[in-house]
């Protein structure tokens, strides 16, 4: 029978599990930072944004006058050139602000030997407890609850807002873009709200499980101890530590 495992893992326990590539880390919090970095670049680059979705839109019309197949090439190549265009720095962006956010969890990280390949991890068997384990369900219900806690935020906006979209048709077309610009932004803002806290208590979940993932048992911490107390770069540490207290206090 196992010991219990009821003391909080120690730095090296931690370490072994670095280097492992097992850190405390969530998708929700590098998910985050992506979006609102692309949100962010979609507000400061908001006119070029625009006119470029318009030149796409406009752009079939300016070679009515060409053959088919000639407007085709140029109408299918303009649209292409512009969306890469467009969709590139937001890709960038993207990713740039997911690796940030990883960094910002648990720093910088190399572990070849997190990367190694496993055979078991591809084994029908193991594939089949992988599907069932309780990791995976887990993580079906935090998207549940993560789909509803949005859903209410969309509900709530929306259900706040009527009025104004109820009024919308009386006012005429002045009021469209600016009720629907309103809207949105609105929407925006309490949705980016919405992930920032999903984000932050995920992680706080995820710390939490790591951390009872590598609890240790009694026995475990005092061999470990044990085995730092004999090794030499200890006993050299608690001798140089002596030598300067020595030093210190002949200088006294």
């Amino acid at each position: 029978m196992s010991a219990e495992k009821t003391e909080e893992p120690t730095p090296k326990k931690l370490r072994d599990a670095r280097e492992k590539g097992q850190v405390a880390k969530s998708k929700e919090v590098s998910g985050t930072f992506g979006l609102i970095a692309v949100l962010a670049l979609l507000w400061a680059m908001s006119d070029d944004y625009i006119s470029g979705v318009i030149e796409m839109v406009i752009l079939p019309s300016t070679v009515y006058n060409e053959p088919f197949e000639e407007a085709f090439k140029i109408v299918t190549h303009g649209i292409l050139e512009k969306t890469m265009e467009l969709l590139i720095p937001l890709v960038a962006v993207s990713a740039f602000s997911a690796i940030i956010g990883n960094i910002m969890q648990f720093g910088l990280l190399f572990a070849p030997e997190g990367i190694k390949p496993d055979i078991s991890k591809i084994s029908p068997v193991g594939g089949m407890k992988k599907i069932f384990a309780m990791k995976n369900l887990v993580e079906f219900f935090k998207s549940v609850i993560k789909i509803l806690f949005l859903t209410f935020v969309v509900y709530y906006v929306i259900y706040s807002s009527l009025g104004d979209m109820v009024n919308m048709p009386y006012c005429g077309r002045e009021c469209i873009l600016p009720v629907t610009g309103y809207l949105l932004k609105k929407l925006l803002l309490y949705a980016v709200i919405a992930f920032v806290i999903i984000a932050v208590l995920d992680y706080m979940f995820e710390r939490y499980n790591f951390m009872k993932q590598n609890r240790m048992a009694k026995d475990e911490v005092k061999r470990e101890h044990k085995e730092s107390e004999g090794s030499p770069e200890i006993k050299g540490k608690r001798k140089e530590i002596h030598q300067e207290i020595l030093n210190q206090a002949e200088n006294t």
